[in-house]
């Protein structure tokens, strides 16, 4: 299993053809004409061990080894370490930085000499608005736009979305701005109370104890069905997989005081839809989930290397090029989600741009 998969790879790769009743023949390397062997590109990241940032990074190896370039991958850690890797990886003479950072708001003075050197230099999925830099990122904007609007489609009025901690980075704006835009688009309230960190602070209720819930269920869920939110946008994978294990926990303590109380006429379901961005498909058994935004990080690495080496090379030339890449929005099928009966049955996967 291992070597078919090993196999599938090269094949993808453009370094072996799959040639049906003969078997697998490796493809001509790069000839001296096109390899770039003496151009060596940094990818500057927090860490190359995240998943969506480990993703970019092997779309920026791939593109890398198609160019014939030299790939140096650099962690750069906290906001001030930013400024000292990226100035000494520069200073060895790397020929183009790649940067994904989490200080964007911090740094500008590193990247304005940067661009006052003329230095080869792209941002990647977040970039700073005060400083023209070349910049690939996702259509966050659109991606959110379209959950949001998902959610209304499906009867939803009151639709909450979590953020990150990082509520300056340019990726986050975007999408808190589609958002409120698909609310006003479709005649809703934009309400500051549904912009959140978390579902518990959503419902205004407490994470560390949550067994008062059974204490109170029956006002907390008439308080909740009238004036909470019945629908969740999570600005990532990473919130969504923590706001599905939150709504099971809450919804146990729900189901467990109702059992307790031997209520027959409490409804105990939240009945909550929970639609996300990620840059995979999540996989869980039981799920709220009822759509995701899907982002290729690959293709994200892919063109920053591209448009780093284009700067290289003097393919690329005038002001700061921005690449906005589209997400594909899908919408899971029925049976994938335990939500309320207003999404009707099972629907078909289908995909928007």
């Amino acid at each position: 299993i291992t070597i078919v998969k090993a196999l599938d790879f090269l094949v993808r790769d453009g370094l072996v053809e799959r040639q049906h009743g003969r078997g697998n023949f490796v493809l001509p390397h790069l000839d001296s004409a096109t390899c770039r062997v003496d151009c060596k590109i940094a990818f500057c990241v927090p860490t190359p061990g995240e998943s969506y940032i480990f993703s970019a990074l092997m779309g920026a190896t791939r593109m890398a080894t198609q160019l014939g370039v030299q790939l140096q991958v650099v962690e750069v850690g906290s906001s001030e370490e930013e400024v000292e890797y990226v100035r000494n990886v520069v200073a060895s003479g790397v020929h183009g930085v790649i940067l994904f950072s989490r200080s964007t708001h911090l740094n500008m003075a590193l990247y304005r000499e940067l661009r006052t050197r003329d230095f080869p230099f792209v941002m990647i999925d977040r970039y700073s608005p005060e400083v023209p830099t070349d910049y690939v990122v996702f259509n966050d904007r659109d991606a959110v736009y379209q959950l949001t609007d998902i959610l209304i489609e499906y009867g939803h009025r009151r639709i909450a979305i979590l953020l990150s901690n990082e509520p300056q980075m340019t990726s986050v704006r975007e999408r808190l701005r589609g958002y409120r835009e698909a609310l006003e688009a479709h005649g809703l309230v934009y309400d500051e109370r549904f912009v959140c960190e978390t579902i518990y602070e959503a419902f205004g209720i407490s994470s560390d104890n949550l067994n008062h819930l059974r204490d109170s269920y029956a006002g907390w869920l008439g308080h909740i069905h009238r004036n909470g939110p019945t629908a969740v946008v999570a600005i990532n994978n990473y919130l969504a997989e923590q706001t599905n294990i939150d709504l099971m926990k809450i919804q146990m303590e729900l189901m467990q005081a109702v059992i307790n109380d031997g209520a027959q006429d409490v409804d105990p379901e939240l009945n909550i839809a929970l639609a996300s961005i990620s840059h995979k498909r999540i996989a869980l058994r039981n799920t709220f989930l009822v759509a995701l935004a899907l982002q290729s990080g690959e293709t994200l690495g892919e063109k920053a290397m591209e448009l780093v080496v284009g700067r290289i090379d003097g393919t690329v030339t005038g002001p700061s090029k921005s690449i906005v890449v589209p997400m594909d929005t899908v919408q899971l099928e029925g049976e994938l989600s335990n939500s309320s009966p207003i999404f009707g049955d099972a629907r078909t996967v289908h995909e928007r741009r």
